[in-house]
């Protein structure tokens, strides 16, 4: 009987970019990807064996990044969640850690209320 073996972090990320690479995504796309997913590699351990890797891994590892503007973060999540969906489509790995994870909610700006004179000032609307 023939076993696969699981591959780690590092040969995985290789993989994924060359398959979005013939995929036809651009340089700048495939640099962005490489760029997070090495980090992401860099933290977990290269070595690690992409079906060993857990939600709470991943959530650790974004939570990482307190000093990210919302949209930042939530643009690493979908990075994260772009890779192992293809691993888990690929069929690389069975169960998929970051099917759970969630994007940042974006800041609630509340508007600044208009003084007497500031609405008495706007133009009337027709």
């Amino acid at each position: 009987m023939c076993q696969i073996s699981t591959p780690t972090l590092a040969a995985a990320i290789h993989s994924s970019l060359e398959a979005k690479r013939l995929d036809g995504h651009s340089p700048q796309t495939l640099y962005a990807y490489r760029r997070q997913l090495h980090h992401l590699a860099e933290r977990l351990g290269s070595d690690t064996l992409v079906d060993q890797v857990r939600l709470e891994h991943l959530r650790t590892y974004l939570a990482g990044f307190t000093r990210l503007k919302t949209s930042s973060l939530a643009n690493r999540v979908r990075v994260v969640e772009v890779f192992f969906n293809w691993l888990h489509e690929e069929e690389v790995i069975f169960r998929n850690p970051a099917v759970k994870l969630k994007e940042p909610r974006p800041p609630h700006h509340i508007p600044k209320a208009l003084s007497i004179e500031e609405g008495f000032a706007q133009k009337p609307h027709k």
